[in-house]
């Protein structure tokens, strides 16, 4: 049997059930899965995040007029 599966890990998020799947088609790339997850931020307000999946690839939906996160730098600990 030939499967392939995908995991996405993302750090120090605080998230809330329920989580949502599904499909959804893009002009340009077609259908594609689509999961949803809904996110408690500092202050406490709940908002929802979408991501897509390409093959093994996923990324982030944007809604309109939301900005990409800025990308974090970790520092290494030894």
């Amino acid at each position: 049997m030939h499967r392939y599966e995908t995991a996405y890990r993302e750090r120090n998020l605080n998230g809330v059930l329920p989580s949502e799947a599904g499909q959804e088609n893009f002009a340009s790339e077609g259908t594609l899965p689509v999961f949803t997850i809904r996110v408690r931020n500092d202050s406490g307000n709940i908002s929802d995040r979408k991501y897509r999946l390409k093959g093994v690839m996923v990324k982030r939906v944007l809604a309109p007029g939301e900005e990409a996160p800025k990308p974090s730098r970790h520092k290494r600990t030894k």
